[in-house]
């Protein structure tokens, strides 16, 4: 009773977001800003990463009137699952989803504890979430993207030994776990294909983190035609050798990783015994220090786009024979912007280079014209 009118603080570690403290009648609980404040609006909304995978605890909407927008990517046409999990108790939460053009998709806005909206036949692209109060009313509470019961998508989780400023998981990765759920991540994507038969249906998303295995990813035939996601919050790959290296492997979407550190080359696609890799997408990457960002030998159906690379020796490079397009790339601070290595005999007929941006290098994209004797 003494003690009626005092202030008290209360540390809670490692506690689910819907945790409630009652104090009593008349009580005031004070929630405080998450990390990814301030994020009131459409034009303003925080990137969360790429769907489905998303797995984002202790998101708080911290005061009266507040809302949080997220955006997500898809890069595979989808059914997804979206749901936030909250005590209704403290206060009500609704959620709401939109496409790029803030056209509504879908919305749950009961007076229960937690919200769910099923999204089907998504396309790819960029998508919107709007989490609020109707009341506005403060409260803390959990999201979460994952595949739809409808969804054939198949999510291996890797996240390095911490837990800082995490999109996809909800644990330290271990080679030791199975990679199917956030709680139980791998360390490793080199152990997700050595563990498993991944394809067109598997979406493999690596957390923020480092990771330096000491030798190369290297995808095959077997395991050709995954996605791999990194997360906005930096997924450094700094192996000083090639850190993604493919051969004979088709249709892999590598999207959203950082390729960092010294030397060596952020990808490198080629030719296998059988073989050549075909039809691959390399996008949205972030090169810093490599030698080579990405080496392509033989070139075949290959799209590089809207990728960055600073300070590497050579951005983009096409030897041998092919075709390739490579668009909207933003190339700083390098030797050769972009290499076209073709010649009389194995020529790069196709090829596209288009609306890329080269500033800083000593030398864009320098062409050589092969004369027959």
């Amino acid at each position: 009773d003494d003690a009626a009118d005092a202030v008290f603080t209360v540390n809670v570690y490692g506690a689910p977001a819907n945790l409630a403290i009652d104090g009593g009648a008349g009580s005031n609980m004070v929630f405080h800003g998450d990390r990814f404040e301030t994020n009131e609006s459409f034009a303003t909304a925080s990137d969360i990463g790429v769907a489905p995978g998303v797995h984002v605890n202790r998101l708080s909407l911290f005061q009266p009137g507040d809302e949080d927008w997220y955006r997500f990517e898809v890069l595979r046409g989808d059914d997804m699952e979206v749901s936030v999990a909250f005590a209704d108790s403290i206060g009500n939460v609704d959620l709401q989803v939109f496409d790029d053009t803030q056209t509504l998709l879908g919305s749950s806005t009961t007076t229960t504890d937690d919200e769910l909206v099923v999204l089907t036949g998504l396309a790819a692209g960029t998508y919107y979430l709007r989490v609020f109060s109707p009341g506005g009313d403060p409260n803390v509470y959990d999201l979460a993207i994952e595949p739809a019961i409808t969804s054939s998508t198949r999510v291996f989780y890797v996240n390095d030994a911490t837990m800082t400023a995490g999109h996809y998981t909800l644990a330290p990765g271990s080679d030791a776990n199975d990679g199917l759920s956030a709680t139980a991540p791998k360390a490793s994507v080199q152990s997700v294909l050595a563990s498993y038969d991944v394809g067109p249906d598997d979406l493999i998303v690596i957390d923020t983190g480092t990771y330096n295995a000491g030798s190369a990813v290297k995808i095959t035939a077997p395991d050709e035609g995954a996605a791999y996601a990194g997360t906005p919050s930096g997924s450094h790959f700094t192996y000083g050798g090639s850190r993604f290296e493919l051969e004979d492997a088709d249709a892999n979407l590598i999207y959203g990783l950082m390729f960092t550190g010294c030397c060596g080359t952020g990808i490198h696609s080629h030719e296998g015994i059988a073989d050549n890799s075909t039809d691959n997408i390399f996008r949205g990457n972030t090169f810093s220090g490599p030698s080579t960002g990405i080496l392509i030998n033989q070139p075949d159906d290959d799209l590089i786009v809207d990728n960055t690379l600073t300070g590497v020796g050579t951005g983009v490079s096409l030897t041998n024979q092919g075709d390739a397009v490579i668009r909207g790339n933003e190339i700083a601070f390098a030797t050769i912007g972009v290499r076209l290595a073709g010649s009389l005999s194995a020529p790069l007929i196709g090829t596209l280079v288009e609306n890329n941006h080269i500033t800083h290098s000593q030398f864009g994209i320098p062409t050589r014209i092969a004369r027959r004797p």
